[in-house]
Formats: structure tokens, sequence, C-alpha cells
């Protein structure tokens, strides 16, 4: 199978794992699911919040263009183009394994812009860094702030550490000097990376801070209104837990859109909370909110790049 470029080998080994990996998380999530229960659930369900959920998730996408934006010096890539890409990325993510809409987003960018692929890249792993680092932060906040505590003190001390290399080693990255004159197209492809990595760029910084928080805090909303559709009376202390622990598990390279991970990782996030009615209902709701706006809008993206593109050539 051959997409823009990206080519898929379904037999290879790495996407036969990402399909265990799903396997295995849905079989544990979905233990108690019931079709009656879902059935009951999309009837009864509040849509008002989910129209706002879904909206809201657009509208970060559109701050995430602008934040993307600030990475590039070089070129200048119109807030429409980067839109455009991120949904493409999305739809990407939700129909292909492995996470491919993170080097499809690249693709169209790239062809777009005729910039190498490898320096786009950089600045997707940029934001990717960004958002990890927006993770431990706010599970930080929330032990220490937010009365969270059933995290023990090695957790909080190794959260501490981890976000204190990170940080240390993102320094490294952004302070030192990487040369190279050869013509060894791994390391040209490496050092393309490097550099789009480094894109942040200091004087923004602050923007880029306000652009980071205001995702977030959208995803906050977005994870409380599909718990207000379903009156489920989680507090937001609740709602930011779910978010961290199902944040991490799209991380997780399994099958397309992450079926299985994502919901194991909602339910094992109620199972904390001390919540286990409608849990996986409220899994599969809260990952629908995201999946269908995503899919169709970045769907037609991904067509409408496309004949871009080929009438360009």
């Amino acid at each position: 199978m051959k997409i823009n470029n990206i080519k898929f080998n379904f037999l290879n080994w790495k996407f036969i794992l990402s399909i265990v990996i799903s396997i295995v998380f849905s079989y544990y999530a979905f233990q108690e699911f019931e079709l009656s229960k879902i059935i009951k659930v999309l009837i009864d369900i509040q849509y008002s919040y989910i129209l706002l959920a879904a909206i809201l998730l657009i509208f970060s996408v559109y701050i995430r263009a602008l934040r993307w934006q600030s990475f590039f010096s070089e070129i200048k890539p119109s807030t429409y183009d980067l839109f455009g890409s991120q949904m493409i990325g999305y739809f990407g993510n939700n129909t292909l394994p492995l996470r491919a809409g993170e080097f499809l987003k690249c693709i169209f960018l790239s062809n777009t812009y005729k910039v190498p692929k490898s320096i786009i890249f950089g600045t997707v792993l940029l934001e990717r860094f960004l958002d990890f680092m927006s993770i431990l932060i706010i599970a930080l906040v929330s032990i220490f702030f937010i009365s969270i505590n059933f995290f023990d003190q090695s957790f909080r001390i190794s959260l501490i550490v981890m976000i204190f290399l990170l940080s240390i080693t993102f320094i490294l990255i952004y302070k030192f000097k990487f040369r190279y004159n050869g013509h060894n197209r791994f390391l040209e492809i490496m050092l393309n990376i490097i550099k789009g990595f480094r894109s942040l760029k200091i004087t923004q910084f602050f923007l880029i801070l306000i652009y980071t928080l205001l995702i977030w805090f959208i995803y906050i909303v977005v994870v409380y209104s599909a718990q207000l559709s379903m009156n489920m009376n989680l507090t937001y202390t609740d709602v930011i837990i779910i978010l961290i622990i199902s944040s991490l598990a799209l991380s997780i390279p399994s099958a397309p859109a992450n079926i299985g991970a994502f919901e194991y990782s909602v339910v094992f996030s109620m199972g904390l909370l001390g919540y286990y009615s409608n849990a996986i209902e409220f899994a599969i709701i809260l990952h629908l909110v995201s999946f269908i706006p995503y899919t169709i809008l970045g769907g037609l993206f991904f067509i409408y790049y496309n004949y871009t593109l080929i009438d360009e050539k």
C-alpha cells in the first residue's frame, strides 16, 4: 500500500506488533462492554456538549497551527497550510497504523513549500516534545497543588527528575553547534531533524507558552464537556487525571486511531478514580469526539492537497 510516497507493508513486524498491542488493550478495555448500554448512551447523551467539544478540538488544531508557524524562520508557511497539514496528520493517525500521520503531514508541507522533509519532521518532534513536557508539568502541578494523592512519593520524585533531565537535554540540543561537511545521507537527514527541532526562537518563547497552555486548557474543557454529556459528575481533578493518562496512551504506536490503547487508558483512569459505571461507554464517546471530526475534516484536506499537488506537476 502506498499513500503519497509513504509505503506500508502490512506484513511488516512493526505493523503486526501494533495490531497485537491494540488487541491486547482492547481485550482488557472491552471486558465490560455491552452493545445495549452504548446504544442507550447514544440515545440519552446531550449532543450539545459533544458539539461543543468537537468545535473546541478543531479550534485547538488552529492554535497548534499558529504555534507550529512560530517555529519557521527560513520559510513562512501560511496558517491555512499548517492547519491543513495538522488535520492531514490526524487523519493519517486515525486511518493508518504506527501514527503514520506524523510523517504524512511532513510530506504534504514539504511538497507544498519545497523544504526537506527531515527539517519539517524536526519541527514535529519539537511539537511532540512540548506536548510531552506539558503533560509532565500538568501531572506535577496536579500532584502538588490539586490534592491528587494516590501517587506515591517515588513517583513524584521520578516525575521531577524526568522533567529536569528532559529540560537539560533540550538545552544541550538547542545550544550545542552541530556541523557536518560530508556527504553521508543519513547524517545529513539527522542534522536537518536537529535543525528543525532547534527552531524554537527564544524571542517567541512567551507566545509559544501561551499557545501551549491554551491547547491543553481546551483539552481539559473537551474531556469535561464529554463527561457532562453523560451526566457523570466528574470533577476537574478527575478530568485532568484522565487527560494525562489518555494523552500518554496516544503516543503508543498501536493500530489506527489508537483503538484499544486509548479506551483502556480511559477505563484504567476511571478505575483509579473509583468510577466503574459507564467507564467503557465514556471511553468510546471521548474517542469518537475526536475521531469523527478529525477523520472527516482531515480526509477532506487530504483529498484537496492531493489534487493541488497533482495539478502543480
